[in-house]
């Protein structure tokens, strides 16, 4: 998979359809990890820490929260 800003993350995940991906050019793992079928957590590993955004999925819309660790 490609860093292009085009290709970061699936255009389309299926509710449920848990995925890791490695960058080609980078050195970054891609993780989509389900929490039941309202809440998908994006993990990206790269060196230096890692980002988390949680998507949670309410009757009103969807709420982001974004995570950045450091090592």
């Amino acid at each position: 998979m490609s860093t292009n800003p085009a290709y970061i993350f699936r255009e389309k995940i299926g509710i449920g359809e848990n995925r890791s991906v490695t960058y080609e050019d980078k050195v970054v793992d891609v993780e989509y990890k389900w929490k039941g079928k309202n809440k998908l957590e994006i993990l990206q590993h790269f060196e230096g820490g890692e980002t988390s955004y949680i998507f949670k999925h309410k009757k009103n819309g969807t709420k982001l929260t974004t995570i950045e660790s450091a090592d």
